[in-house]
């Protein structure tokens, strides 16, 4: 089975995302979910719905942990690989390995940057949330229905 492919717009680039493989994926959703850990708890009961002064409390933790910055390096080179840059340049068409130009080319374009790698991790990893959240959706009827089993005490 051949791993599927979206093409994004940013600015005057497309990027062409290539899915990550099953092992990559996994290894990708643990480093992310373990460096936004300590902003889940700032999280509001009513979930995604915040305000300014919510965002920051959300943000905040997680930016204060050094971990964060190694996390998305590791998260911009593993996408990078996977990731094609077509345009033109100087009237020439182009289709560039982003791993080999990264760093140039986002030089002063981080809002750039964290566009794609927010669309390659809602690419690569969106399937792999909704399973999780649809694990996590049947805990609590789990719980609340009982096991059905004795205890053995």
């Amino acid at each position: 089975m051949a791993l599927k492919q979206q093409q994004v717009q940013i600015g005057a680039w497309s990027y062409e995302l290539t899915q990550l493989d099953a092992r990559q994926g996994i290894r990708a959703a643990a480093r992310l979910a373990n460096a936004l850990a300590p902003s889940f708890k700032a999280l509001p009961a009513d979930g995604f719905k915040l305000t300014p002064e919510q965002a920051v409390a959300f943000v905040e933790p997680a930016l204060r942990d050094p971990a964060l910055a190694d996390t998305l390096l590791y998260l911009c080179d593993l996408f990078a690989e996977r990731t094609a840059v077509i345009g033109e340049k100087e009237g020439v068409p182009t289709r560039m390995q982003l791993s080999r130009i990264l760093d140039q080319h986002f030089a002063d374009s981080y809002d750039d940057m964290i566009l794609w790698l927010v669309a390659s991790i809602k690419f690569a990893l969106a399937s792999l949330f909704r399973s999780v959240q649809g694990i996590a959706a049947l805990v609590p009827r789990t719980e609340a229905q009982g096991s059905g089993s004795k205890s053995p005490t």
